[in-house]
C-alpha cells in the first residue's frame, strides 16, 4: 500500500522580507502562495520526484510583480503523513546562478536571519512635536501667538 503524504508550506519572515523588497512594498499573501505550492509538492511527491530531497528551488511567475521569482524551500518537520516545507528565501530568477549555488553564497544568504530592529524615532516628527511644544509653552507663559 502506497503511503499518503500531505505537503504543507509555510513562509518564513525572511522570505516575506525578500518578497517585500522584490515587489517594492508588496506583501506576500501566505495562503495563496502556500496553497499553490502545497498542490505542486503533492503532485511531485505522488510521482516520486522529491522523495529524498531536503532543499528545493521553485520558479514561479508572480503576476503582481510581473516577473519570475525563485522560491527556496527547505524540508522541515514531518508529523505522520504531514510534511512541512518552509520558504526560506525568494529572489528574482535572474539573480540566481549555479555558480552562486555551488560556491555557497546562496546557502549563506538562506541561512541569514532578519531580526526585529529597534524602531528609530522619526527625526522630522520629533522636530515638529518639539516646535508644537515650544509654541504651546510660549503661548502659555508669555501670551505670544506664533
Amino acid at each position: 500500500m502506497k503511503e499518503i503524504l500531505i505537503n504543507r508550506v509555510i513562509i518564513s519572515q525572511e522570505a516575506k522580507f525578500d518578497y517585500s523588497d522584490l515587489v517594492k512594498g508588496g506583501s506576500i499573501t501566505s495562503r495563496a502562495f502556500c496553497n499553490e505550492f502545497d498542490d505542486y509538492l503533492d503532485k511531485l511527491t505522488s510521482i516520486g520526484k522529491i522523495v529524498n530531497k531536503n532543499y528545493l528551488r521553485m520558479k514561479y511567475y508572480d503576476e503582481g510583480a510581473g516577473k519570475y521569482l525563485l522560491f527556496f524551500l527547505k524540508r522541515r518537520n514531518r508529523f505522520r503523513c504531514l510534511q512541512v516545507w518552509e520558504v526560506v528565501g525568494i529572489c528574482d530568477d535572474r539573480d540566481w546562478s549555479l555558480e552562486l549555488e555551488n560556491n555557497g553564497s546562496i546557502n549563506r544568504w538562506l541561512c541569514s536571519k532578519v531580526y526585529d530592529l529597534p524602531k528609530e524615532n522619526d527625526w522630522v516628527a520629533d522636530m515638529i512635536e518639539r516646535k508644537r511644544e515650544w509654541k504651546t509653552l510660549m503661548e502659555e507663559m508669555y501670551g505670544i501667538q506664533l
